[in-house]
């Protein structure tokens, strides 16, 4: 039986382990958004974020300085620990940055 045999189940368990392996990617692409744009370990039960406490402790100046020092420090670290996220949560940094002086 064609179906029955050895290359057809090598065939049908690589393509169970491609899908299986694009999922894994998805669920772990959607954590590191998660992770960049609200991560949970820095919101207070009150719904104030650390950065929003932050920047309210800060005068405008050293808000901005706040802002370019953790841009440096994920690119900084990208290599060593974070990969993708960290580039992204430079980029999140430098982003808001930008719209601060607009």
């Amino acid at each position: 039986m064609p179906w029955a045999t050895k290359e057809v189940e090598e065939k049908e368990s690589s393509k169970a382990w491609d899908i299986y392996i694009q999922k894994h990617e998805e669920v772990s692409k959607e954590i590191a958004r998660d992770n960049v744009n609200s991560p949970s370990h820095y919101n207070a039960d009150s719904g104030l974020e650390c950065i929003e406490a932050i920047e309210a402790q800060l005068t405008p100046e050293e808000y901005r300085g706040f802002l370019k020092g953790n841009c440096v420090k994920y690119l900084w670290r990208e290599k060593h620990k974070g990969g993708i996220e960290s580039l992204e949560k430079a980029q999140w940094y430098l982003t808001r940055l930008i719209e601060r002086e607009v």
